[in-house]
């Protein structure tokens, strides 16, 4: 979920780039250091991977993490709040629902 508020608290410069290039020529780039835009993010799913390591489960594991994994599981939350889940073997259903 911090992904996803990172996401959403993100601006980036707006740049105007000009249409009136032709040709071989390179159009003209214009980086504003005053407007910002931000990332539209209410349609983004929030996505989850719970990853079995031994007898401990680790959301979002490093690949050295995932280089010890038994299993894993990826979860996402929908902009309608559902809970849809993909893949997973060997994950007890019982940690996702706590």
């Amino acid at each position: 979920m911090k992904r996803l508020a990172t996401l959403n608290n993100t601006c980036i410069p707006k740049v105007h780039i000009a249409a009136e290039a032709s040709g071989n020529e390179q159009p003209e780039v214009d980086v504003s250091d005053e407007e910002f835009l931000q990332f539209e993010t209410s349609g983004v799913p929030a996505i989850v991977t719970l990853t079995k390591v031994g007898k401990h489960y680790i959301i979002d594991a490093t690949l050295e993490e995932e280089s010890q994994m038994s299993s894993a599981v990826s979860i996402s939350i929908n902009r309608h709040d559902r809970l849809t889940k993909r893949g997973g073997v060997g994950v007890d259903p019982s940690i996702i629902l706590d």
